[in-house]
Order: structure tokens, then C-alpha cells, then sequence
């Protein structure tokens, strides 16, 4: 015989053990399985490290978080929870399109979060809760859906398109409205 013969002889003999082994104590591999895909992402505009939206290791922007569940490709309700303040001067963004997407609550960890402007461009309807924006601009001609819920403040203005739709929750303030 020749050398690979044994070689194989072995191998064979060690995958025969690995099969009696599992079968013994009830071990098995599972070659398909359910893969839970994430439909809550954080975010912590004072990071600067990338992260992959787990509340461990946070996205730095809501730009990032949208980019994620664009990248889910599952049409389904997502929640952005916003794990502390904007840096002075920072702007975010979201666009997102209701391709992926029913709808985004957008919102504080404990309330004391703010972001500095965020320009959504989106279909998606959006909810704000338990969160402060300092502005709310919309430069696009894209209609918006957007609820500020319980919590939510826009302390500077609210510009949205003509034909866009604002809720105001009970418990939410904004400091001035236009189109």
C-alpha cells in the first residue's frame, strides 16, 4: 500500500470516531440555521471607533444605523436608541428608503441625549422619543412622516417640506414649526 493510502485510512477512521462521539453524547452540527437578524441598532455620536450598532460597540452616526438595516434587507420596524450627545457642531443624517424599512423610532437611553441637526431624508415614517434635537431641517423635497412621542423636544425649528406630516405627542415640545 501506499502511503496516502493510510492517510486516508485515518482520517476516515478519525470521522467515523467524530460521528460515534456526537451521536454518543448528543452532540450535532447543524449545517442551516435561523439567523436572528438585529432590528435595534445603537448609536453614540462621541465615538469615533467603528462599531457594529451592538450597545457595546455603538455606530458613531444615525447614518451608519440606516446604512444597517438598509443592509438587513428585511422590511420590518427598527429602533435607533441614541446612547449620548452630539458633539458641538456635529450634523447628522438618515435616508432611507421604505423599501427597507415600516418604520424608525429614533430615541434617548435615558432622556439626556441630544443631537445638534439632523436632516432626515427619508420615506420612512420616523419617531422621535425621549430625545432633545437642537434642529430639524429637511433640505430635500422629499415629503416626510415624522412624530416627535413622549420625551421628544426640538428646541430650535422644524423645517419640513410642504405636504410632509408632523405628529406632536402629548409630553413632546417643539419651539417652532415652519415650511
Amino acid at each position: 500500500m501506499e502511503w496516502y493510502h493510510y492517510v486516508l485510512i485515518v482520517v476516515g477512521v478519525l470521522l467515523l470516531a467524530g460521528i460515534i462521539f456526537g451521536i454518543y453524547y448528543g452532540v450535532s452540527v447543524r449545517l442551516v440555521h435561523d439567523v436572528q437578524l438585529q432590528t435595534t441598532f445603537y448609536v453614540d455620536p462621541s465615538k469615533t471607533e467603528i462599531g457594529d450598532g451592538t450597545d457595546l460597540y455603538p455606530f458613531s452616526t444615525l447614518e451608519e444605523a440606516a446604512n444597517a438595516i438598509a443592509g438587513n434587507n428585511l422590511k420590518t420596524d427598527y429602533t435607533i436608541i441614541v446612547t449620548n450627545s452630539a458633539p458641538d457642531g456635529m450634523q447628522d443624517y438618515i435616508s432611507l428608503s421604505e423599501d427597507y424599512a415600516t418604520s424608525v423610532t429614533i430615541k434617548g437611553k435615558t432622556g439626556d441625549e441630544a443631537m445638534k441637526v439632523l436632516q432626515p431624508s427619508t420615506t420612512v415614517p420616523l419617531v422621535f422619543e425621549n430625545i432633545s434635537i437642537a434642529s430639524l431641517e429637511q433640505e430635500s423635497d422629499r415629503n416626510l412622516n415624522i412624530t416627535l412621542g413622549n420625551g421628544a423636544k426640538v428646541t430650535n425649528n422644524v423645517s419640513m417640506p410642504v405636504g410632509s406630516t408632523l405628529t406632536m405627542d402629548e409630553g413632546s415640545e417643539a419651539a417652532f414649526v415652519y415650511s
